[in-house]
């Protein structure tokens, strides 16, 4: 695999409260954002219209639905995901979350569902607005990330900031499409929380 940190690498900050994710737009409003978490593997025949079906939805919204593409069982797959795979019972891929909370009793969706699964979630008030950068030393390649929060109302429990480091480019033969295939929004790291 070939990888150009200074040229694929995005970082997304995520901020998990009570199963919701939120994050800023530049006004003073909140504004909700979606997180499609898409569970695939490059030797998934389904899963190259699974990436069709997840940049549909960042194009449409590209400044509110954040696409993350978890591989399974491939050169491009985390220790995490079996372990969150089997927390939402993802049953076949490529399957997929929307902001890691049920719809119709089940966390995973098919693909078929993704859009109106993120448009009903971007439909949502905002609880919260995050900011966040990150400074990259290329020489180390080692990246701070700061983050900052500001609750637009008074919750509790369990709330967790975490960070994602996301890569498009990366090039892997793909069942069902071809052996130089793009591989897009592709999970390299979770940071934190």
């Amino acid at each position: 695999m070939k990888k150009s940190l200074t040229h694929f690498l995005r970082v997304f900050c995520l901020v998990a409260i009570i199963g919701l994710l939120f994050a800023p737009v530049g006004s003073n409003a909140a504004v909700k954002r979606a997180l499609i978490e898409v569970h695939t593997g490059t030797w998934c025949g389904y899963c190259p219209d699974g990436a069709v079906r997840l940049q549909e939805i960042v194009n449409k919204y590209p400044d509110r639905a954040i696409g993350v593409a978890w591989h399974n069982n491939d050169v491009m797959a985390l220790p995490e995901q079996p372990t969150i795979s089997s927390f939402y019972n993802i049953g076949g891929y490529p399957n997929g979350t929307i902001d890691r909370r049920p719809w119709g009793g089940a966390y995973m969706k098919g693909r078929g569902d993704w859009m109106s699964c993120a448009e009903q979630t971007l439909a949502m008030t905002a609880e919260c607005d995050v900011s966040s950068y990150y400074v990259l030393n290329e020489t180390s390649r080692s990246m701070d990330v700061y983050v900052a929060a500001k609750f637009e109302t008074s919750l509790s429990g369990d709330i967790r900031f975490n960070a994602y480091i996301l890569e498009d480019g990366i090039i892997e033969p793909q069942n069902g499409a071809t052996q130089d295939y793009s591989h897009k929004n592709v999970l390299r790291k979770l940071l934190g929380g």
